[in-house]
């Protein structure tokens, strides 16, 4: 998968977990690294709210305006965890001195976004489990539906599948045994045959009467 082809993942919660947590990690780099370019030009840090809307804004540009798919509602959630990850690093770190490279962190600041940021983990992953669990349950039902198909379409005139060649033909065995039987209970058919068995019989005997007579 290419990284400009947009995938919200729907029915794998891991492969969105990791997909999310590097957008974090990315917005983070992304803060990191336009503060340090804006040091290294002005001599001192940007306003935190400005280094945030940057990052956020710009991100937010590469995915609606140059990814490819769109999935608007992917592209939402891909900006809101760049945002986690630039936001954590808004809130908590800020500069001594304007003008110096310094800077000081409260690590407390950023527990509301750890917390938002796991909810939205959890509610991610768990939305991903329940679709993965009904594709699966819908898969189960379409192969349960395509066998019973293929069962009609493999039907013999005998009734039986033809998945097994050894089932089919202990099957016709069978059958076979329970026509004989039912042909020996069958009074017509047993009178038919004693008819059948009587005049071949008399057919038999009749010319040899006959020489015997004339011989005589």
């Amino acid at each position: 998968m290419s990284l400009l082809d947009a995938d919200d993942f729907a029915g794998d919660w891991y492969g969105w977990l990791t997909n999310q947590m590097s957008h974090a990690l990315l917005g983070l780099l992304l803060y990191v690294a336009f503060c340090a370019t804006w040091l290294a030009g002005f001599g001192e840090y940007p306003a935190r709210i400005a280094a945030f809307l940057v990052v956020i804004g710009g991100f937010a540009f590469f995915e609606v305006a140059i990814q490819r798919g769109g999935m608007m509602l992917d592209s939402i959630e891909d900006t809101a965890f760049t945002a986690y990850g630039a936001g954590a690093l808004a809130v908590t770190f800020h500069e001594v001195t304007p003008g110096e490279s310094g800077f000081v962190g409260d690590i407390y600041s950023s527990l509301a976004v750890i917390f938002v940021f796991t909810l939205h983990s959890i509610a991610g992953i768990a939305l991903r489990a329940m679709r993965a669990r009904r594709t699966r349950g819908m898969m189960h039902k379409i192969d349960a539906k395509q066998r019973h198909t293929d069962t009609k379409q493999h039907l013999t005139p005998l009734g039986v599948t033809c998945y097994s060649d050894r089932v089919l033909g202990w099957w016709c065995n069978v059958r076979r045994f329970f026509l004989r039987a039912r042909c020996l209970l069958n009074p017509g058919i047993l009178i038919d045959r004693a008819l059948c068995d009587c005049f071949l019989f008399l057919g038999e005997k009749t010319p040899q009467k006959v020489k015997q007579n004339a011989r005589r």
